[in-house]
């Protein structure tokens, strides 16, 4: 994939996380009455954790033995290396935990600058 897909893929789910922690910040603000600043303060935090969760799961030690595990079955590693091909060749793509820590690293720096601001 190309450097190009890598970035608006990091972008799009930090815009979707945002929107997400706006959306409910805005129902936050309604429904239990307060100041939508403090609202989007704390939907930030949790939306942001939220993002580290779905890293962490991203990463988890069953996918990647799933992962093995099918391709282990197409055969491919075994015959690449006898071919002359690397059998696991330098990847240009990002881990798939990588947009969810970019995400949910800048929604925690936003709701800390908004509890400074606010």
């Amino acid at each position: 994939m190309s450097i190009r897909y890598e970035i608006v893929r990091l972008l799009l789910r930090l815009g979707v996380a945002l929107g997400l922690a706006l959306v409910l910040a805005a129902l936050m603000a309604v429904l239990h009455g307060g100041g939508y600043s403090r609202s989007l303060e704390l939907c930030c935090y949790f939306v942001g954790a939220f993002m580290f969760v779905l890293a962490a799961a991203g990463n988890s030690p069953g996918r990647g033995y799933a992962l093995d595990v099918e391709s282990g079955l197409a055969g491919s590693s075994r015959w690449r290396t006898v071919i002359g091909e690397p059998a696991n060749a330098p990847s240009t793509t990002l881990a798939p935990a990588v947009p969810f820590l970019f995400a949910g690293s800048v929604l925690i720096l936003v709701g800390v600058a908004l509890s400074f601001v606010g």
